[in-house]
């Protein structure tokens, strides 16, 4: 595993079933998939262009524990994670209001 970590940056959280809090944070978790789902509810675009390893890291666990997690989610691993959470993230971008479109120079 390597020493270096990476941020937690604050970013806008997505409402969307994978991402809710409450199925994430649940009590039968252990204490390492909870520090995974702290990354992963704090950061789900970082957690779109990671590594399984990355996110071991920064989430101070192992890969073993980020696929359990997963795994208890009702995913097949990381990957699918992955996929599930870009696609939770483009519908909410989709969703933004009329006035975001005229005023926001970044939004095409």
């Amino acid at each position: 595993m390597r020493e270096t970590t990476l941020p937690i940056e604050a970013e806008t959280v997505i409402a969307s079933p994978l991402l809710e809090e409450k199925r994430m944070r649940s009590a039968d978790r252990s204490a390492a998939e909870q520090r995974v789902a702290r990354f992963v509810l704090a950061s789900p675009d970082r957690v779109m262009e990671i590594s399984v390893s990355d996110l071991a890291v920064a989430s101070e666990t192992s890969v073993g524990t980020v696929v359990r997690f997963c795994q208890r989610l009702g995913l097949r691993g990381y990957q699918d994670l992955k996929l599930k959470l870009a696609r939770e993230v483009s519908a909410a971008s989709t969703l933004l209001p009329k006035e975001a479109l005229l005023t926001d120079p970044w939004v095409v």
